[in-house]
C-alpha cells in the first residue's frame, strides 16, 4: 500500500468519501473499525453546531418604520431554553444619494427583543454610518447586556427617519450566530 502523502490532492465533492475510524461506544468490547464516510455526512455534522451566517436585506419601506414595528433579523425558534448568541455582524448601507435618502435622527441598534427594564446586548450602527450617501460596509460595535430564552434579534430605531426625495435606501446584514438550548 502506498503512503498517503504520495496520493494527489483534490477538491472534495458531496458524493466523495473520506476514510476514517468508527469509534465504538465507551465501555464496550467492540474494536474500532475502518470505514468510509461521505463528505456530505461530515458536512452534516459540521452544521449541527448551529453556527450559521444569514444574509438579511432590509428594504426602504422597512427602514422607514424601524421605530414601530422593529425589523426581526433572526427568529429564535422558541422560549424553551433557547438562547440566540451573535458572533458578528457586517452591515452594508446602500442607495442613499444626496437627493434621495433616509436620514436617521439617532443611532440604529441590532438587539434582542427583551423584557422592559432589562438592559439587552446590542450592536450599534452610528447615525453617521446609517446616513451615508456612499455605499459602505460597517462592523458595528458590541455592547454587552442580557438576553432571554426565546429572544429574537431585531433592528430598531428610537425615531422614524426623515425622507429626502424618494429614498431607495437598503441595509444588508450578514449575521453569524447560533441558537443553542441551555439544558438543566
Amino acid at each position: 500500500m502506498a503512503q498517503i502523502v504520495t496520493y494527489p490532492t483534490g477538491t472534495p465533492k458531496d458524493g466523495d468519501y473520506l476514510i476514517g475510524t468508527s469509534v465504538p461506544p465507551v465501555n464496550s468490547d467492540e474494536n474500532p473499525k475502518t470505514r468510509n464516510f461521505a463528505i456530505s455526512s461530515v458536512l452534516g455534522l459540521a452544521s449541527a453546531s448551529y453556527i450559521k451566517t444569514e444574509k438579511v436585506i432590509v428594504s426602504t419601506a422597512e427602514l422607514r418604520t424601524l421605530n414601530a414595528p422593529v425589523k426581526i433579523l433572526i427568529q429564535n425558534p422558541g422560549p424553551d431554553k433557547n438562547i440566540l448568541q451573535v458572533y458578528g455582524v457586517v452591515v452594508e448601507v446602500a442607495g442613499n444619494t444626496a437627493l434621495n435618502k433616509l436620514v436617521f435622527p439617532n443611532d440604529l441598534e441590532i438587539t434582542n427583543k427583551s423584557v422592559i427594564g432589562v438592559t439587552p446586548f446590542k450592536y450599534v450602527i452610528p447615525q453617521a454610518t446609517a446616513n451615508l450617501t456612499t455605499a459602505a460596509y460597517f462592523i458595528p460595535s458590541f455592547v454587552a447586556g442580557r438576553t432571554e430564552f426565546g429572544a429574537e434579534l431585531v433592528l430598531q430605531s428610537n425615531a422614524a427617519p426623515a425622507e429626502t426625495g424618494t429614498a431607495t435606501t437598503t441595509m444588508t446584514f450578514w449575521i453569524t450566530y447560533r441558537i443553542f438550548n441551555i439544558q438543566d
